[in-house]
């Protein structure tokens, strides 16, 4: 899962438990309902309060407290020009908590987007910044973690190679869709998108019986990877597609432009997600995707 884009270039470190093994709930890349996940949720075996470490040194930039999204988030920078960020905290190291707490009640306000100085709150790699948490939109306690360059634009945290992660497993396959591009296309003599069981054997996958298909069909994808972990289904963040030894499609999310985020209803099927809560990867470019990871 993880790509050797950004390895070796930076000496992260782990943000819960560095040094031990740790699994995930979530990656980078993952489809959302209205997003691409921007980092990496780390799980904390369902637990608030583990302390959250400073992946680096540098200082805090910015803090946001909001009912939603990262709820209590926390952003540091670092003097190469990366930020990191700690999403759905329970609460922050002391000082900040204390500054927190003051302009809360200043400005009365329950939310926050608060900028700092850089000498206002310095943090040496290692340090506890803060607790992990369960607030935003959370699904449980874990830590939202993301790394980010100097465009802001978020990168695969696992293409840094943490220790703390393994992922010897294949992503899991669980249907193909057939869906037809145009009024001259059709699968099995039907004008309509067509989903498909696969059969397993070992780590291979196919199809239990042929298709009729001519045109131009596009494929789509149900699939997610499990980490090492079977009972949390990850994103799949590289795919290609290859007809007769050729690459015909490629997606690869090593890099996030956040602002392009949205664009995420261009990339996967959005009908079939409202109608069976299942997300498909689209593996063909349909209209409106500028996304540049994916090629064809």
């Amino acid at each position: 899962m993880s790509d050797p884009v950004h390895a070796g270039q930076e000496n992260f470190l782990f943000p819960i438990r560095p040094g031990n093994p740790a699994s995930l709930a979530g990656t980078m890349g993952e489809l959302r309902t209205t997003h691409f996940h921007s980092g990496i949720d780390i799980r904390t075996n369902n637990q608030i309060g583990w302390p959250v470490r400073a992946a680096a040194s540098g200082y805090v930039s910015r803090i946001t407290v909001t009912p939603g999204g990262f709820g209590l988030a926390l952003y540091i920078k670092h003097p190469n020009g990366y930020t990191t960020v700690y999403g759905h905290l329970d609460r922050f190291r002391k000082d900040i908590d204390d500054y927190i707490r003051e302009e809360r009640y200043r400005r009365k306000a329950s939310s926050l987007n608060l900028y700092f100085r850089k000498n206002q709150f310095g943090v040496k790699q290692g340090d506890t910044i803060a607790y992990a948490g369960n607030t935003g939109a959370s699904a449980g306690p874990h830590l939202h973690f993301d790394i980010r360059d100097e465009n802001d634009h978020a990168l695969n945290p696992l293409s840094f190679r943490f220790d703390e992660i393994t992922d010897n497993t294949p992503p899991v396959v669980r249907k193909i869709a057939l869906r037809p591009l145009n009024m001259h296309s059709r699968v099995n003599d039907m004008f309509n998108r067509t989903e498909f069981y696969v059969v397993r054997s070992g780590y291979q996958y196919r199809l239990p019986e042929p298709i009729l298909a001519y045109g131009d069909i596009g494929l789509e994808l149900l699939a997610y990877d499990i980490v090492d972990h079977p009972s949390y289904k990850c994103g799949v963040n590289f795919i290609e597609v290859t007809a007769g030894g050729t690459l015909i499609f490629k997606q690869a999310i090593s890099r996030l432009n956040l602002n392009e985020s949205r664009q995420i209803f261009t990339a996967t099927n959005f009908e079939a997600f409202r109608e069976t809560g299942n997300m498909f990867y689209k593996l063909y470019i349909d209209h409106g995707n500028n996304l540049p990871f994916t090629k064809r």
